[in-house]
């Protein structure tokens, strides 16, 4: 039985749906918020995951350009095409029969099936059964043969099976939105809770002050429309697009961000990431004269080794217990390493498992 469908193919464009959004295992929280900040509207978690949001969408097209010019928390995100019971295996195919698969896909267009499940079978037969119902489908409406492509397809079809329901989402972002760098440094940032308007320091380069900058002018990436799926698919709103790629998003204002750094990465900091030029480096010997409310650091991506990460955990805290202008201090660190830094102050803290690691996204308050 279809329980949800979102394509009025009398109209010919898409009148409202949902998007579901995937981020990084355990950081649902700050993808949640950084929703929020750009539609002005709630998520829930998606299938009971602790890695997938889905919110509702007037406009397909609208929602997945702002997703793309502005969100550093979404890894992919995609389209909720249905949900079907599953009785018996036939169901695998009867249901996403009934999709408008010719209203979402052309024949210019290669497809995949991508089941998100575990067991080798279970996959074979997911793909071997959802993508004969959407060929024969759009066969049957077009009388034209989709292809099949599951190296490089243009368009992916996602499918997971959870409480004996099959659930099919069209993959609108194509490869990564952002990276696992990106993303940790727009939660750490989301996780601290800052407004924008006060002063704000990372320590240790991770990219959450670039982040920040972005995120207190409202910088658009328009260079990611050129990479994402959706664009080239026939419902979206082409002239909605352009309309919204050329529209000037920009807040001005002056924002004061700054970094502390490691006095003999510096200047290898900096060739790296070409980004810092906007930002303010200091060497983080000068922390403890630090005026700024705001500070936060990920320890996780700034530093490879497990020692290093303890060493600087430690130097930190005992800099900023002589630093007496911060109020809010966000860090993202191995569990074992928190457990290591004494500060004078309250503290919230949050669990993450990342690639493995038992982690901690940790706010002191003083």
């Amino acid at each position: 039985m279809l329980l949800s469908t979102f394509f009025d193919s009398s109209l010919g464009e898409f009148m409202k749906g949902s998007i579901v959004v995937e981020t990084l295992p355990g950081l649902l929280e700050y993808a949640s918020m950084e929703l929020k900040r750009i539609f002005g509207r709630d998520s829930e978690p998606f299938l009971n995951s602790d890695n997938m949001l889905i919110f509702e969408t007037n406009n397909v097209t609208y929602d997945s350009v702002l997703l793309t010019l502005f969100s550093e928390t979404t890894r992919k995100f995609y389209m909720l095409l249905g949900s079907w019971e599953l009785k018996d295996e036939s169901d695998l195919y009867s249901g996403p029969l009934n999709v408008n698969w010719d209203a979402l896909l052309h024949e210019d267009l290669s497809f995949a099936v991508r089941p998100l499940v575990k067991d080798n079978e279970l996959i074979k037969l997911i793909g071997k059964q959802v993508g004969q119902a959407i060929i024969d489908s759009y066969y049957k409406s077009k009388g034209k043969r989709l292809r099949v492509n599951l190296s490089e397809p243009d368009i992916e079809i996602y499918a997971w099976i959870r409480n004996s329901n099959l659930v099919l989402g069209l993959n609108l972002s194509g490869d990564e939105l952002n990276d696992e760098k990106t993303i940790l440094a727009r939660s750490t940032l989301l996780a601290s809770n800052w407004n924008a308007e006060s002063s704000f320091s990372e320590i240790i380069y991770a990219g959450i002050s670039t982040s920040a900058l972005r995120f207190a002018t409202n910088e658009a990436l328009r260079s990611r429309l050129r990479y994402v799926s959706f664009i080239n698919l026939p419902f979206v709103d082409k002239n909605l697009i352009l309309e919204l790629a050329r529209k000037n998003w920009r807040i001005n204002r002056e924002v004061n961000v700054r970094c502390y750094e490691v006095k003999g990465r510096i200047n290898l900091i900096k060739q790296v990431n070409p980004e810092l030029r906007k930002i303010a480096l200091y060497d983080i010997e000068e922390l403890a004269e630090c005026n700024s409310i705001f500070l936060a650091s990920n320890l996780i991506t700034s530093l490879e080794k497990k020692n290093e990460q303890l060493l600087w955990a430690k130097k930190i805290a005992d800099i900023l217990n002589r630093n007496a202008s911060w109020k809010y201090f966000t860090i993202l660190a191995r569990d074992d390493v928190v457990s290591q830094i004494n500060l004078n102050a309250i503290k919230d803290e949050k669990s993450i498992i990342f690639k493995g690691i038992r982690a901690k996204m940790v706010r002191y308050i003083r």
